[in-house]
């Protein structure tokens, strides 16, 4: 499937995605979000560590995941909290990283994608499915649902907790990490498909090459 096909079913745009985006988080009064913007992105980035709880969740297949194990290993790994029935944020960071996800495969080809619902009352593993099969999830994509107290444990360690008790309040985050023993990206705000990868391969400390489809490491 050609990537450029990939959200047709969403109707969603990765530019106009930006654009809403930006519109909700200038208009909602119900959540903070940090002013330190670097240059013209619409996003602020940072690095933190986290310790990552010992729960289990369910993947889209409803097969159960241990998420500690799933993060302990090598692999370079990207994380979202999401939900499905969300019709403003959740769609538009789906909707880069689905445009991303073959540029990201190109800067580490192990490369993980998780995303985790906010919403696991409703979002069953039929749902989820549906949800990655609208956004054209490809590869080691993984979406994650479960117990509450087992997400609610989830969003704690990442920090990641919504703002007065509404889902609706959730911040639009987007977590990268290298390798077990690195820290954590941490974005918070606007990304597209460019800024995305550009920050995925200056973590992963590779550069594209002058051949094409060929990456190098090096230091940014």
């Amino acid at each position: 499937m050609h990537k450029d096909h990939k959200v047709s079913g969403a109707a969603i745009s990765v530019r106009l995605c930006v654009l809403l985006l930006s519109a909700c988080l200038a208009g909602n009064a119900g959540a903070s979000y940090p002013e330190n913007m670097e240059g013209d992105r619409g996003y602020t980035r940072d690095f933190q560590s986290y310790q990552i709880p010992d729960v289990t969740l369910l993947d889209r297949n409803g097969a159960h995941v241990e998420l500690r194990r799933l993060l302990s290993g090598q692999r370079p790994v990207l994380l979202q909290f999401i939900f499905t029935s969300c019709q403003t944020i959740c769609p538009m960071l789906t909707a880069v990283m689905a445009q991303a996800q073959d540029e990201l495969r190109q800067v580490d080809a192990d490369t993980r994608i998780i995303s985790i619902s906010i919403d696991p009352d409703h979002d069953t593993p039929e749902r989820l499915q549906q949800y990655a099969a609208r956004f054209g999830a490809e590869g080691d994509w993984l979406f994650l649902t479960g117990a509450w107290q087992d997400v609610r444990k989830t969003l704690q360690a990442f920090d990641a907790m919504y703002e007065g008790g509404s889902k609706m309040y959730h911040k639009p985050y987007t977590f990268m990490r290298r390798g077990p023993d690195h820290e954590w990206l941490r974005l918070i705000g606007v990304n597209g498909v460019k800024d995305l990868v550009d920050e995925y391969r200056q973590l992963s400390g590779k550069r594209p090459s002058q051949a094409a489809g060929e990456f190098i490491t090096g230091s940014q």
